[in-house]
């Protein structure tokens, strides 16, 4: 068995016998029971399976589950106070810790110690990944704002190409390789995630681009389904791809089973969306 043995029980009951330990983490009968339940495993069992899991990578730190939630949910005493006193940034390349989201499902997290650092200051970056800024906590607001600033900052460009009288195919031509390019970036990820305030100020650029070159241009909110529908499909044809057994059709073979999710964040992602746009399609544009 995977776990020391411990005898001293004394403070136990027997519906919650202690097995042994792991690492820090005491495990009972009551906390191996939950494994049965996968609703509902408790944050022991997670913690002690992380925990063994980072016995032979002596570069990870796991983080226990109680500490990763209060520092995703931002409480600040818990981001400087936990990490700072840990002297983790010097002793440690990679983090790793679960976080238990709306008491329905686990969600582990691994990351650098730079991503650990950057949440003392709320918020870190991936340039590896293009997204510059994005918010701390899985939201996107600070990512959209470098995103419009960025865009707006080269709407100068076309308006010196508008009084060059460049002609209009040229104007949208640089529109598509230069802004619609920044906004749109990362697209699929963040973008079912962005609030109302984000998709109007993405909107507001795409507005006055269209202004400087005196044409309409697609709106941001409906560039998000065509984009989508799009990777569905090349997901569909690939009889190799990782996501593919997400989609499965219902016996009818008209619809495909929509992806179950206990949180708006996993009902916005991709792939929930996607099941859902590809059941209002027509049937012959569905498969």
């Amino acid at each position: 068995m995977f776990l020391h043995p411990y005898r001293n029980c004394d403070s136990f009951t027997m519906s919650d016998y202690l097995v042994g330990v792991a690492g820090p983490n005491s495990i009972g009968i009551s906390s191996l029971k939950s494994l049965f339940d996968q609703t509902n495993i408790s944050d022991e069992v997670i913690d002690g399976l992380i925990y063994l899991q980072c016995e032979n990578f002596p570069h990870i730190y796991p983080i226990p589950s109680q500490i990763t939630g209060k520092i995703l949910d931002g409480s600040t005493r818990a981001q400087s106070a936990y990490f700072l006193k840990k002297n983790i940034f010097q002793m440690y390349e990679k983090l790793i810790g679960a976080c238990l989201e709306n008491g329905s499902h686990w969600t582990l997290f691994v990351s650098c110690t730079d991503f650990a650092l950057s949440l003392v200051h709320d918020t870190f970056q991936c340039p590896s990944l293009g997204i510059l800024k994005a918010q701390a906590y899985l939201s996107w607001g600070n990512h959209i704002t470098s995103v419009v600033r960025k865009a707006q900052q080269r709407l100068y460009y076309l308006r010196r190409l508008r009084s060059a009288h460049i002609p209009r195919s040229l104007m949208l031509n640089f529109y598509n390789c230069a802004i619609s390019s920044v906004l749109t970036y990362g697209f699929l990820v963040w973008f079912p995630s962005c609030t109302k305030a984000d998709q109007q100020a993405l909107q507001r650029v795409v507005k006055e681009a269209g202004r400087i070159i005196g044409t309409s241009l697609p709106e941001i909110s409906n560039i998000f389904p065509t984009r989508c529908l799009r990777r569905v499909h090349s997901i569909l044809r690939d009889q190799h791809h990782l996501a593919r057994h997400l989609f499965h059709l219902l016996p009818s073979g008209r619809r495909y089973r929509s992806i179950q999710a206990r949180t708006s964040r996993l009902a916005n992602s991709l792939y929930p969306q996607a099941v859902r746009l590809l059941n209002s399609l027509p049937p012959s544009h569905g498969q």
